[in-house]
């Protein structure tokens, strides 16, 4: 939640976090595997499927650096999956591994597992019992006003335009900078 630079800061002391391994693009990926300490890194690997194409590619180039940095048996101390509880690829490197692998419920969908994705990364910086109090306060919200609440009227607006019109695009545009990563 930090400004765009805030990694960059020389006398930032705390933990710097990089997103990154969305695609396969080596240059997004080499760059921060140069700026990071292996020795002092840990790893979010989050995938709701456990076998999204991209993700696991990424992950076998970053598990390669980190094996050369900390050995075949530490690096696993620094990697944290978080996945489905299914048998999918990451599961089975997970079980076969020992790695640490915070779960997402079968019954949430990989498009709306963000919570779960962000709850690693966010409790490096963040309060996250405050971040699920409130994410469990929105809910009683939208339970409470029903269709009354814009959440609800915007999806059944999107839901509309999509079946009646034949349009499904959407764009989330935050003006905040700081945000333009939530909205990918």
């Amino acid at each position: 939640m930090g400004h765009s630079y805030y990694n960059r800061r020389l006398e930032h002391l705390g933990p710097r976090l990089h997103f990154f391994a969305e695609n396969t693009n080596p240059m997004s990926l080499s760059a921060i595997l140069d700026v990071i300490e292996s020795s002092n890194t840990w790893v979010n690997v989050a995938t709701k499927s456990g076998s999204t194409a991209e993700t696991m590619a990424n992950f076998l180039v970053v598990r390669s650096a980190l094996m050369k940095t900390l050995g075949e048996s530490y690096y696993r101390e620094r990697v944290v999956f978080t996945t489905d509880l299914g048998k999918y690829y990451l599961r089975q490197i997970a079980d076969r591994e020992g790695i640490k692998t915070p779960s997402i419920p079968p019954d949430v969908s990989g498009r709306f597992s963000v919570l779960y994705q962000s709850v690693f990364p966010a409790a490096v910086g963040l309060d996250t019992d405050a971040l699920i109090k409130g994410t469990a306060r929105c809910a009683e919200e939208v339970a409470q006003r029903g269709g009354n609440h814009s959440a609800i009227q915007g999806a059944a607006y999107h839901y509309l335009i999509d079946v009646a019109k034949g349009r499904n695009v959407r764009v989330m545009r935050p003006y905040a900078d700081s945000l333009d990563r939530l909205a990918a």
